[in-house]
C-alpha cells in the first residue's frame, strides 16, 4: 500500500522511507505560521514559541456575531454591535399572527370544499341529459350518481380529518414558537451581560496599557542615560581594546608551527620532473610570526625523484617582532594513511643566504632546502603512501 507526505502530497511506498534522527530543537526551530491565519494575522514564529503567541499575543481570535451570525474578531465585538452592519435578527411570530394562520388554512379547506361540490354538481349537471336521452342506462347513472355521493362523504370525513389535524399542528407550533422566542430573550439578556462585562474589562486594560505605557516610557528614558554613558566609556576605551586585541592576534599567529602541502597528479608529475623540475607550493601563511608560502621542490636524481623542501618569505605584519635571518629547521614529514607510519626528513637553512633576511620588497628569493636524506617518489608509491593519486606533506617549522 501507498501513504501520502503530508508536506508535498506524493504518494510513497514504506521502502521509501529512510528513517533519521530528528532533534528537537530542530523541529522546535522551524518557522510556523499562527493558527489564526486565516482571520488575517501574517505571524510567523519558530514553533516553540507558536503557543505562547496564540494565546497571549495574537490579535486575531474570532467569534460569531450573535445577532447576525457574521465572523469577527474579539477585539471587534463591541464597535460591531453598535454598527450598522450588524443586523437585527428577525422577530418570531406573534401569537396573533399563528391564529391568523389557522384561519387561513380553514379558508383554504372550505374554498376546497366548496369547488369540489361545483365540481360534482357540474358532473351532475352532465349525467342529466345522459340519463334523459339513454334510458337503458338509467340503472347504471343511479349507481354512478350514488356512487359519486358516497366517495363525496367520504372525502369530506377525510377533509375534516385533516382539518383538525393541521389545526393541531397549528397549534403545537405556536406553542413552541412561543417557548423559542422566550428562550432567545433569555440568551440575548445573558449575551448582553457579557458585553457589558467585556466592555468594562476592555475599559479597565486601555487604564492599565497606559499606566504600563508610561512606566516603560520612564524607564527608556532611564535606559538612554546609561546608554550614552557606556558609549561614552567604549569610546574612551576603545584604543586600548585594539591594541589588546592586536596582541592576542599576534600571540595566536607567533603559535602556528606547521601546515600540510598537498601534491596531487604523482604519477604525472614523477613522469614530468625527468624533463624539467617542479615547484608544488601551498598556500601563503604565518607560521612562527613570518608570512611564508612554504611548498616542496621535485627533482631528478639519477633515475630517482627526490622531494625537498621549498619557500619563500614575504615581507608581513609580524617581522618586528620575529628574529631574522630565518634559521628554524625545517622538517618534511609523510604520514601513511592507513598505517600511520611517518618518514621524515630535517635541514637548517643558511642564515647568511639572501632570501633568508628580513624582506625589503614585497617578497624575497625562493629557497631550496639541501637534506642529508631524501625522500623518493618511487619509495612512496611503492610503500603506499600515495592515496588517490595525492601525497599529503606536513611541513613544520621546528624552535
Amino acid at each position: 500500500s501507498s501513504y501520502v507526505c503530508p508536506l508535498d502530497g506524493t504518494e510513497y511506498e514504506v521502502r521509501d522511507v529512510d528513517i533519521k534522527d530528528f532533534p528537537d530543537e530542530d523541529l522546535l526551530s522551524r518557522e510556523v505560521k499562527c493558527w489564526n491565519e486565516a482571520s488575517g494575522c501574517q505571524h510567523t514564529m519558530a514553533a516553540s514559541g507558536i503557543a505562547q503567541h496564540f494565546l497571549r499575543e495574537c490579535e486575531h481570535h474570532s467569534i460569531r456575531c450573535p445577532k447576525c451570525s457574521a465572523t469577527v474578531l474579539c477585539t471587534d465585538v463591541y464597535s460591531h454591535l453598535q454598527s450598522e452592519f450588524c443586523n437585527t435578527p428577525t422577530p418570531l411570530a406573534s401569537e396573533s399572527q399563528v391564529a391568523l394562520r389557522q384561519l387561513d388554512g380553514r379558508a383554504l379547506l372550505t374554498s376546497f370544499n366548496g369547488a369540489f361540490d361545483r365540481q360534482a354538481e357540474e358532473i351532475s349537471a352532465h349525467l342529466r341529459p345522459i340519463a334523459v336521452g339513454i334510458g337503458a342506462h338509467g340503472d347504471k347513472l343511479d349507481e354512478i350518481s350514488h356512487g359519486i355521493n358516497t366517495l363525496k362523504e367520504a372525502l369530506r370525513d377525510e377533509l375534516e380529518a385533516l382539518t383538525d389535524h393541521i389545526n393541531e399542528s397549528l397549534t403545537e407550533t405556536s406553542a413552541e414558537t412561543v417557548g423559542s422566542n422566550e428562550g432567545l430573550q433569555e440568551r440575548f439578556a445573558t449575551f448582553n451581560e457579557t458585553v457589558d462585562t467585556l466592555s468594562r474589562n476592555i475599559t479597565g486594560l486601555e487604564e492599565a496599557l497606559k499606566d504600563e505605557l508610561r512606566l516603560t516610557r520612564d524607564s527608556l528614558t532611564e535606559i538612554k542615560g546609561s546608554v550614552e554613558q557606556v558609549s561614552a566609556k567604549v569610546t574612551e576605551n576603545s584604543p586600548k581594546a585594539l591594541e589588546c586585541f592586536t596582541s592576542v592576534l599576534r600571540h595566536s599567529e607567533l603559535q602556528a608551527t606547521h601546515c600540510v602541502v598537498s601534491i596531487k597528479d604523482v604519477q604525472s608529475l614523477q613522469e614530468s620532473v625527468k624533463e624539467k623540475s617542479t615547484a608544488c607550493d601551498g598556500d601563503q601563511m604565518y607560521l612562527r610570526g613570518y608570512l611564508i608560502t612554504p611548498g616542496v621542490w621535485l627533482s631528478k636524481s639519477g633515475d630517482s625523484v627526490i622531494m625537498q623542501g621549498r619557500y619563500v618569505l614575504h615581507k608581513g605584519d609580524l617581522d618586528e617582532f620575529v628574529p631574522w635571518p630565518f634559521k628554524h629547521t625545517i622538517r618534511l614529514s609523510v604520514v601513511h594513511p592507513k598505517e600511520g607510519e611517518e618518514r621524515s626528513v630535517e635541514c637548517k637553512p643558511k642564515g647568511w643566504a639572501r632570501a633568508n633576511q628580513k624582506p625589503t620588497a614585497s617578497s624575497n628569493d625562493s629557497y631550496i632546502c639541501i637534506y642529508d636524506d631524501h625522500l623518493t617518489l618511487q619509495t612512496l608509491i611503492s610503500d603506499g603512501y600515495i592515496e588517490n593519486d595525492e601525497l599529503q606533506v606536513k611541513w613544520k617549522l621546528l624552535p
